[in-house]
């Protein structure tokens, strides 16, 4: 639909809406229920500058599941506006650069305990306390890419023991608390395009894919990696990195994918993946500096295929 205004209904067998380029429109108090769309199940806009977002304005609706409010000027949100949608599970929450700082007055972002998935990213968001997603405890996949934060606080995650997945990439990020994911379950972990400068500090154990590509590494050293022992795929190319200490992957035995690309690499030896016998794909084009590559052996490995680029 491409309006909505305030006197407009629906019929009740609506269970889908996608509003998109209606120009201005305004969610009052309880603004879906008054139009007649209880059996609401997802809600979708974009593209549509929200004036007025009432904290009541998705109550009375008890099947909503998504929400999606993506590049509607929005600068905040009360936290409770989502608390009576017990069944709403995917939220996003996207593209509002003019997000108003966090007031000092909130406790926490969102009361959405059942939410699993939140999207809330490209937001200018420059930092979240340590109580953001204390009411949210059953997220399993949180998208905080591309806002302006510089640090994480260390008890942030503590509340999100489902928590699977974290995109922090495209931030100012320049390291991350020690053990702010000990005892966690995260098995993806995306910090691209930030300014790490090491990866010592991530601690994972669970963690199988680590994206950390367009930061500040110089180098990876012997023990940076040793917190991630379970990685099977690690992606660190578009760094600055000159060295990788030969025993860098010796804790990475599952590792299968590995992409070192567009680095200043000049050595790589086959003592670097020597402990990595379920190997399959390694990428390190773009190494303008690397002369030699390593003599790769088949015997050993876990599989009948192995691909270089």
């Amino acid at each position: 639909c491409s309006k909505l205004t305030d006197k407009q209904t629906f019929g009740p067998s609506i269970a889908h809406l996608r509003i998109e380029n209606a120009g201005e429109i305004k969610l009052g108090p309880h603004a879906l229920r008054a139009r007649g769309l209880q059996q609401l199940e997802s809600l979708t806009i974009v593209d549509t500058r929200i004036s007025q977002l009432d904290r009541t304005a998705f109550d009375g609706i008890p099947y909503l599941f998504s929400v999606n409010l993506t590049r509607n000027g929005i600068i905040d949100i009360h936290p409770d506006t989502f608390q009576n949608n017990t069944q709403l599970s995917l939220l996003t929450i996207s593209g509002h650069p003019f997000w108003r700082n966090w007031s000092v007055s909130k406790d926490y972002f969102l009361d959405a305990q059942s939410v699993t998935e939140l999207d809330f990213s490209w937001n200018s968001m420059p930092e979240l306390p340590k109580s953001a997603f204390s009411k949210m405890p059953n997220l399993v996949y949180l998208n905080l890419k591309q806002n302006r934060l510089s640090k994480i606080e260390k008890e942030i995650f503590d509340p999100l023991d489902s928590l699977l997945e974290l995109d922090l990439s495209g931030n100012m990020m320049t390291d991350l608390p020690a053990d702010i994911f000990k005892d966690k379950g995260l098995q993806t972990l995306r910090i691209n395009d930030n300014s790490f400068t090491s990866l010592a500090a991530v601690n994972a154990s669970k963690l199988t894919s680590l994206h950390a590509s367009g930061n500040k590494l110089k180098a990876i050293g012997k023990d940076d990696l040793a917190g991630v022992p379970s990685l099977d795929k690690l992606s660190v190319s578009w760094n600055e990195m000159k060295r990788i200490h030969p025993h860098a992957f010796a804790h990475l035995d599952q590792l299968n994918y590995l992409d070192i690309s567009n680095n200043r690499l000049t050595s790589l030896t086959e003592h670097h993946l020597r402990n990595n016998p379920r190997l399959q794909i390694l990428v390190l084009s773009d190494n303008p500096g690397l002369r030699n590559l390593p003599v790769f052996k088949m015997n050993g490995l876990e599989y009948d295929t192995y691909s270089v680029y």
